[in-house]
């Protein structure tokens, strides 16, 4: 299942990445991640394969919240993630009681950089702390594949690097265009 959504991103990043390339489009990170789920991801999902709806994939939805670093609690039970892919059609975190109990198959967070160079220390940070929860997040997770991804439009530019996550590791640049930022 993994494997089947990891080709899944890949080939949809690359079609997204050509488009932007190709019509100079630009947008905030709202923006990106619509164009990315509306416009293509949503189109991979087929008939006859474990992504086969596209309910499956929610935009800005809640996730159980987990602990910040294995010291303290959150306040929160719950967090909004930008984009979540459930195993099942019209999933979602929640049990009867609106308790966040179920875990999707995947979590991707973007950080999209588009303005000039005093916001890019801010968008890397970020970036580095979104590979940081979902390395606690996919922690005893069998199931779980998380992305961070880290998408340039800064100058007309297009670069995106992507981070997967599981089983509580990383693997830095598990996709990048062109190349390495």
């Amino acid at each position: 299942m993994i494997n089947e959504l990891d080709s899944i991103i890949q080939l949809s990043l690359t079609e997204m990445c050509e488009f932007i390339k190709g019509n100079k489009w630009i947008g905030r990170e709202g923006e990106v991640i619509s164009l990315y789920v509306l416009g293509l991801l949503q189109h991979k999902f087929k008939t006859g394969t474990c992504f086969n709806d596209p309910t499956q994939i929610g935009i800005e939805v809640a996730v159980k919240q987990i602990d910040k670093d294995g010291k303290k609690k959150v306040n929160k039970d719950k967090v909004n993630k930008d984009l979540v892919i459930w195993k099942k059609p019209r999933e979602t975190c929640f049990d009867n009681d609106m308790k966040p109990v179920k875990s999707p198959i995947s979590i991707m967070e973007w950080k999209v950089r588009h303005h000039d160079e005093k916001y890019i220390r801010k968008k890397i940070k970020d970036h580095q702390k979104d590979i940081d929860w979902l390395i606690r997040f996919s922690k005893g997770k069998q199931d779980f594949v998380g992305y961070a991804a880290y998408f340039d439009l800064y100058n007309s530019n297009v670069s995106l690097k992507v981070c997967k996550i599981e089983n509580n590791s990383k693997k830095e640049d598990w996709f990048v265009y062109p190349d390495a930022l």
